[in-house]
């Protein structure tokens, strides 16, 4: 590997991390806030009762299984109230969030460099500030992680054409709800790719509105009449 390609690779997995540590280091020393405790609350209820309620929706309806109750249920159940590995499994998830967004953006077309800068831009920009402090607010990064997996997945599929990679993208699409409600925008997302850059197979991704009608109908019914819109776990 020439001495250019070295340095491109190790701007692509250091530059972004170190970004986002530089601005928001200080939220991995954040204590517990908020809705934290209400999680706490209740992941120290009886086994047997926290696992009977593992799907019951909570909140304005949500059915955050992944991002919410288990998150906090083994950190709680491995760390107790030190607030510090889940801020480090925060960090990392969003990191690795970077990695694979950058990645995406090498596939539809951009140049390394232009990747990372993209990668970078995330890095540092002031949406993340919840996520990086608020340990709550791990399902957005969660989130992220089950949106870029499987818009990846369909990039490779409308690439290789091998059902493996389709079927992954549904099961990490399904997946994200668990996550957050948030990834009903997958399809569009999905199919806006495919018109863009793989025409052939842009049909490939109208079934997945199925799965965001599906899970538009399950948070309907799970939702409480008069909910209102404040942030509730």
């Amino acid at each position: 590997m020439s001495g250019k390609a070295k340095s491109g690779s190790l701007l692509w997995w250091a530059l972004p991390p170190l970004l986002l540590y530089a601005v928001y280091w200080k939220g991995l020393f954040v204590w517990f806030h908020g809705d934290d405790f209400t999680l706490i609350e209740h992941v120290r209820a009886p086994a047997e009762q926290f696992w009977a309620l593992l799907f019951e929706p909570r909140a304005q309806g949500t059915y955050r299984t992944l991002s919410e109750r288990l998150f906090f249920y083994w950190f709680y159940q491995w760390f107790g109230l030190n607030g510090f590995p889940f801020r480090v499994m925060a960090f990392g998830t969003q990191v690795v969030n970077l990695w694979l967004f950058g990645g995406a953006a090498r596939r539809a077309g951009l140049t390394q460099g232009a990747a990372v800068a993209a990668s970078c831009l995330w890095a540092i920009h002031h949406g993340l500030s919840g996520t990086m402090s608020w340990s709550s607010s791990y399902n957005q990064a969660l989130f992220s992680l089950f949106l870029l997996v499987s818009l990846l997945g369909f990039q490779a599929f409308l690439r290789s054409g091998s059902l493996g990679y389709y079927l992954l993208q549904w099961a990490t699409f399904l997946a994200g709800f668990l996550a957050l409600e948030t990834i009903v925008i997958y399809p569009a997302l999905a199919l806006g790719y495919a018109l863009a850059f793989e025409r052939k197979r842009w049909a490939w991704a109208l079934p997945m509105f199925l799965g965001s009608a599906l899970i538009a109908w399950v948070q309907l019914q799970a939702t409480p009449p008069g909910a209102g819109a404040e942030r509730t776990t």
